[in-house]
């Protein structure tokens, strides 16, 4: 994954709303507008974000698009990219290694259970 196109999750998941290309430039100012776009056309066909609607700005009409993964999944990605570790190793070893509250410990426990029971 490109430093731009990380750059564009984060303004997305920072707005919380679907964002045009124009709005996600305005928020990025060092990027030029041609970089944006194109990113956004990668981005669409690799899934990471999604169009979410339309738009009307002045007398145009613009996509809308928001994040299709969250930061977890970026996270995920980027490690698997550097290691060989599947998804139960990665989960073994956050849970060995990191200093988790009863009550995140009870979320795990909980998001395990609504698996188990499909």
């Amino acid at each position: 994954m490109t430093k731009t196109e990380i750059k564009i999750l984060k303004t997305l998941w920072e707005n919380e709303s679907p964002m045009s290309a124009s709005e996600i430039l305005k928020k990025n100012a060092d990027m030029k507008d041609i970089t944006v776009r194109k990113t956004l056309k990668t981005m669409l066909d690799n899934n990471l974000i999604k169009v979410d609607g339309i738009t009307q700005t002045t007398k145009n009409f613009a996509r809308t698009f928001s994040p299709s993964i969250t930061k977890e999944q970026l996270a995920f990605m980027e490690i698997s990219k550097v290691s060989e570790l599947d998804s139960f190793q990665f989960a073994s070893a956050l849970l060995e290694r990191e200093s988790l509250s009863n009550s995140q410990l009870c979320k795990l426990r909980s998001i395990i259970d609504k698996r188990l029971d499909k």
